[in-house]
């Protein structure tokens, strides 16, 4: 089953994460959860024609009251920028994210791991602290009892 560009672009508005981390150096992923196991499964063959691999990871849920939860990472510098392209102009919740991740990965290619300088770790923070104020989320995120 093959889907659209489009439907891949609604699934990441809804179920997708575009971020930029410090585990050492900055790095740029974009991350697409689901409780739907085979959606996310039709979404990775779809990746693939994209030429980008994200292969499916599983958290366990936790008690009875969850659902176990699966998604896929994009983190290979390639992979993110080829995804940023494609998804130009489709994001209608996220786009200041992918534009942001656009930007940033495009520092990235071509460098094939090479060791980066403090200057280049430098040119990158802005982007982080940017795209944490992006997907900043509201103080009080509790959960609802009831209902």
């Amino acid at each position: 089953m093959s889907i659209s560009i489009d439907y891949l672009a609604g699934f990441i508005d809804g179920e997708g994460c575009f971020n930029i981390s410090k585990p050492g150096a900055y790095r740029g992923t974009i991350t697409i959860g689901s409780t739907d196991k085979e959606a996310l499964a039709i979404i990775e063959l779809a990746l693939v024609g994209y030429k980008i691999v994200a292969p499916i990871t599983r958290r366990v849920a936790l008690d009875s009251n969850e659902k176990d939860y699966y998604c896929l990472r994009i983190s290979k510098v390639d992979s993110v920028h080829r995804l940023c392209k494609y998804l130009e102009g489709k994001l209608l919740i996220k786009e200041r994210q992918r534009k942001l991740m656009s930007e940033f990965i495009k520092l990235k290619v071509g460098r094939d791991g090479k060791h980066y300088t403090e200057e280049e770790v430098e040119k990158e923070m802005p982007y982080y602290y940017c795209m944490r104020t992006l997907n900043k989320k509201g103080k009080n995120r509790r959960k609802i009892k009831g209902n």
